[in-house]
């Protein structure tokens, strides 16, 4: 990771192990809903397939990411160019690489700037109760 770059202690855990048991502690479908919140568009594509492997695994199948929509403006252009994050990578790239990875995208606009991402995971795992 590059100096000055703040990732939570929780994507760091993700982004060590992808999509391995090892990346935490909690089983395969712990939990019924997954939250993000302004979080990929910080981060390279690379560590977003991470958090969706991570968040995919962790859920029983619906994962929620609130983040940036593909519209843009420029007083968010600029604060976002000087954090120095991903965040013109995601606003092109970050819808299509969530539908290439779960079975099912339903994008919510909730602000000028703003999305829910509803995603329900490509693999389910069986939940026995």
């Amino acid at each position: 990771m590059k100096h000055g770059k703040r990732v939570p202690y929780f994507v760091l855990k993700a982004i060590r192990n992808p999509g391995t048991k090892k990346s935490n502690s909690h089983p395969d479908a712990s939990f019924d809903l997954v939250l993000s919140s302004y979080v990929l568009h910080g981060l390279s594509s690379e560590l977003r397939q991470s958090i969706f492997a991570e968040a995919g695994r962790l859920s029983r199948d619906q994962i929620l990411f609130y983040d940036y929509n593909q519209k843009r403006r420029l007083f968010t252009d600029l604060i976002e160019w000087a954090e120095g994050g991903d965040y013109f990578g995601f606003v092109r790239q970050g819808e299509k690489e969530m539908r290439s990875y779960f079975y099912d995208v339903n994008k919510i606009n909730v602000g000028p700037q703003t999305a829910i991402y509803l995603c329900s995971s490509l693999r389910r795992v069986p939940v026995i109760r």
